[in-house]
């Protein structure tokens, strides 16, 4: 580009080539430090009003590349996200980045507005609390959070998982043989009436050989049929046998 006016421009609106369009911006020496931050627990308020406010904050950092917000992909929501592009020269003196910032409202200077906070994250940056959000420890040695307590026996130094009063066989309630929860717990068979047989059993009886059948020992008239009928085919059969010789 022949002037610093056109630098400027496509800078600003960028370049369009054979009806593509292409953002420019301007090349940064070797010596200058690019830091990614990453800025949450912004106020809910208008993105033109946010981006003024966070200008003023993060000027002192060092020269802004790039600012903008983040948006949830689902609604497209803001939930209070933004990013920063900082660059820092070695020849100017910048103000330490850190993780907590002062939020600073240009339309509104009470008090209240000036003690708002917000949190800068970025790569290989100091140890800090995810908890109180203080610099030089880590979360699990805040000493503001909280103690553990136990869910079990609601005593503090230990989880569940660990408790001593469920591991210790001696220290450890076991449920009574017996007890009404037990018992409860245990399924009852279904009741089956008991059958009662009032058929009385039946009388043995005595067989009586063929050759002591009778008319008076045979009293079943198809008994009395079938002897008579064995009769007559012996007779029948003795006349053949007597007719041949």
């Amino acid at each position: 580009m022949s002037s610093q006016k056109d630098v400027d421009s496509a800078c600003k609106e960028g370049l369009t080539v054979n009806e593509i369009f292409f953002p420019a911006s301007r090349p940064l020496p070797a010596d200058i430090s690019v830091t990614h931050v990453r800025l949450s627990k912004l106020p809910i308020l208008p993105q033109a009003t946010l981006e003024a406010g966070l200008r003023v904050v993060l000027l002192r950092f060092g020269e802004i590349l790039d600012l903008g917000l983040y948006t949830e992909p689902n609604g497209g929501f803001f939930m209070g996200n933004w990013y920063a592009v900082l660059a820092s020269d070695p020849g100017r003196s910048y103000a330490p980045l850190s993780h907590r910032l002062a939020w600073f409202n240009p339309e509104d200077d009470s008090e209240t507005a000036s003690a708002r906070s917000f949190f800068a994250s970025w790569s290989n940056m100091p140890v800090h609390c995810r908890y109180c959000h203080e610099a030089g420890h880590a979360m699990p040695d805040c000493p503001k959070r909280p103690a553990r307590q136990c869910w079990n026996c609601h005593r503090e130094g230990h989880v569940a998982a660990t408790c001593p009063r469920t591991t210790n066989p001696l220290t450890h309630k076991k449920p009574r043989s017996g007890s009404d929860d037990q018992q409860r717990k245990e399924p009852t068979p279904p009741s089956v009436p008991a059958t009662i047989n009032t058929t009385p059993p039946l009388a043995p009886t005595q067989q009586t050989p063929p050759s002591e059948l009778n008319d008076s020992t045979i009293t079943d008239p198809s008994q009395r049929a079938s002897e008579v009928n064995q009769n007559i085919l012996q007779m029948e059969f003795s006349e053949e046998h007597d007719s041949d010789y």
